[in-house]
């Protein structure tokens, strides 16, 4: 989970026992109150706090016709995709002639990311503003492809 804190800075969220922690690599992002812990900067926060803009959960799309009748063109990126390399893997439940194999009922396409129609984050909001959200209710971001590949870079 993500969550923007109104000063515009946008961290990882971890609930550990019970307890909201901010999470970061960046030491940049961070001031005397965060800790060092394991591999990360943290600093315990509630996330219905008044300095909190949102929390959600983000999904990155991609808008792709691979040219197939009834496959669609929307396609979800999973971890396998490397942006920073330009590398976009378009992943379907079906095997197709011609994509790699990955398992039974799994197939992959690697693209190059500047052939990609668009691209767009679907947040799913859970608090916004310090009041918990419809747990229905989703914003699409349309972006760059270069803004839309620093976000995936520094989320992941």
């Amino acid at each position: 989970m993500i969550i923007k804190l109104k000063n515009g800075i946008d961290y990882l969220l971890l609930k550990r026992e019970g307890e909201y922690y901010l999470l970061t690599d960046q030491k940049e992002k961070t001031d005397s109150s965060f800790e060092w812990w394991r591999t990360h900067y943290r600093k315990k926060i509630d996330p219905y706090d008044e300095c909190v803009e949102e929390c959600y959960d983000v999904s990155f799309h991609v808008i792709y016709d691979v040219g197939i009748p009834g496959v669609t063109d929307n396609w979800i990126l999973l971890g396998d995709s490397d942006l920073s390399k330009g590398i976009v893997y378009l992943n379907d439940g079906n095997n197709h002639e011609g994509w790699e194999f990955v398992d039974r009922n799994w197939s992959r396409k690697r693209i190059d990311f500047c052939d990609v129609k668009d691209q767009y984050l679907e947040k799913k909001i859970s608090i916004k503003n310090g009041r918990k959200c419809d747990p229905k209710r989703k914003e699409r971001v349309y972006m760059s492809k270069k803004e839309f590949a620093e976000f995936w870079i520094n989320s992941l």
